[in-house]
């Protein structure tokens, strides 16, 4: 038994010896490391990338291209890929005809015309524009560009969303050929209007020694040529009819069209040939221009009324039927023909020799622009104070005075007639005073018509022979002294200050003494 206990108490320290074997062993465990791992095979397995493209068609531009008509073209694009939607942009190239320097070129993204060869599109999308028109337009008319045809080619490059060009990520360039044609460039002029040709100057009182001498000269105020035919000019021959530009004859560009009564060798212009049917029309026999003044109507061929030029009636606004024949003027902006302030008088010596005849006096620019300056004027020779005082037997004194003035002309006629039967001289004084702003010159020194000047004329006494007898002595109750007028020459001002011009009063009738020419 007591055996026992000691193996049993032996067996116990043992065990308990172990127990803190065992607690300090577990005390002294760290983490330990561990994995687990797997091996699997997928089979057919794919990776696809996203594609970027698309295309472009639509018929070429038409109509063809002129000046006035622009020419037009729509062009689709279709998306073949699998990016929904992509940015895009649209160049020219491979331009190089002599077309295609005249041509401009806008789309509808800007809508901004710029050079063909130059083109360039702002950028846009395709989900915004899937389609864009272009238009062309010419930016000539000159005729040699007709029927002309422009080859060129449209790029158009698109590229992903996300990049800002073509260099990154998926791109695509689609190349588009396209032809532009001109059509017809003949310029066919509009149909004329008021004021497009005028009635720019007039020889109304003929040349010197000639008062059929007469010519219209027609100005066309547009950048081509007008075609005159069966165009009439009411009021330029006598009665009520019409002078008539016959079939075939047309004015130039911005030129002039001359239209004379004599033929070309018979008048006192320079004209060394007839002239060319786009520079006028000679030998108007039937031609006839008032001296008195009237009024001139150009109309078409359709009878519109195209130009007026003065009034009826009324004394001519400008030109000069003195010693030295003047032409009438319109001034270089025609203005209303009807009105004084739209004519000049042609001042300008330089065109006598230019334009006329060797040996002429004549001032005017016949079939070319006028020289003349408006705004000149004229100052007239202005005759001074002019006394003349007669004594007769009674002791009878008669004073004339005539002075010349800015508005008033004096025209005094004195006639003493004296027969042998009677001792006393009968005198008679006539004073005629009319008033004249009009700064016409309708005189004509050359042709026999009546003058509006001052004359003093005496018939010398005849005895009962009929011989002219001696003029009478004088005694201290009989004197007669007279003081001729003083002529002063003329002058050209351009000082408002200093407009003074006197000139005769107008013909009663036209050039060729007194009867409408």
């Amino acid at each position: 038994m007591v055996k026992l206990r000691k193996i049993t108490k032996q067996f116990l320290s043992l065990f308990m010896i172990a127990g803190l074997l065992v607690y300090e062993g577990i005390l002294n465990i760290s983490y330990t490391s561990a994995t687990f791992s797997d091996f699997e095979i997928f089979e057919e397995n794919t990776i696809v990338a996203g594609t970027l493209v698309f295309s472009a068609s639509g018929s070429d531009f038409l109509p063809e291209v002129t000046a006035s008509q622009d020419s037009f073209r729509t062009v689709g694009l279709l998306n073949g890929g699998t990016i929904p939607d992509f940015t895009y942009q649209i160049r020219v190239a491979n331009a190089t005809s002599t077309l295609c320097g005249f041509l401009e070129l806008k789309d509808d993204i800007s809508d901004t015309f710029m050079p063909l060869s130059s083109y360039l599109s702002a950028t846009t999308t395709f989900s915004l524009k899937s389609g864009i028109t272009f238009e062309a337009r010419l930016t000539s008319s000159d005729e040699s560009l007709s029927f002309e045809s422009c080859r060129f080619d449209l790029i158009f490059t698109g590229w992903q969303n996300e990049f800002p060009d073509a260099t990154s990520g998926f791109s695509h360039i689609q190349t588009l050929s396209a032809v532009i044609t001109a059509g017809d460039l003949e310029f066919i002029p509009p149909p004329p209007g008021p004021g497009d040709v005028v009635i720019n100057e007039l020889m109304w009182m003929g040349s010197s020694g000639d008062s059929n001498d007469e010519w219209i000269e027609l100005r066309n105020m547009k950048n081509y040529d007008i075609d005159l035919s069966n165009w009439d000019i009411d009021g330029a021959v006598s009665g009520s009819g019409h002078l008539e530009i016959p079939e075939g004859y047309t004015i130039k560009a911005n030129g002039f069209f001359l239209i004379t009564k004599n033929s070309w060798d018979d008048t006192a212009i320079n004209l060394i040939a007839d002239l060319p049917s786009d520079e006028g029309l000679t030998n108007k026999s039937g031609m006839s221009l008032l001296n008195t003044g009237e009024q001139l109507i150009l109309k078409d061929n359709g009878g519109n009324v195209i130009d007026t030029a003065w009034q009826d009636g009324v004394a001519w606004p400008a030109g000069s039927n003195g010693t030295v024949k003047k032409s009438m003027e319109r001034n270089d902006i025609p203005g209303d023909g009807t009105a004084t302030s739209s004519w000049h008088t042609c001042v300008d010596a330089s065109s006598t020799a230019l334009y006329w005849d060797v040996g002429r006096t004549e001032m005017g620019t016949p079939g070319v622009a006028n020289l003349s300056d408006e705004n000149l004027i004229i100052i007239e020779p202005v005759e001074e104070l002019a006394v003349v005082t007669e004594e007769t037997d009674d002791n009878a004194t008669t004073t004339e005075e005539t002075t010349g003035g800015e508005e008033t002309n004096a025209t005094t006629t004195e006639e003493t007639v004296s027969t042998g039967e009677n001792e006393t001289n009968a005198t008679t004084t006539e004073e005629i005073t009319s008033t004249n702003n009009n700064p016409v010159d309708n005189s004509d020194s050359s042709s026999g018509e009546e003058n509006a000047s001052t004359t003093d004329e005496v018939v010398p006494e005849t005895g009962d022979n009929g011989q002219e007898s001696a003029p009478p002595e004088n005694s201290d109750n009989s004197t007669s002294s007279s003081a001729p007028p003083v002529e002063t020459a003329p002058a050209i001002t351009t000082d408002p200050a200093a407009i003074l011009e006197v000139v005769p009063t107008p013909d009663a009738g036209g050039g060729d003494g007194g009867t409408p020419s």
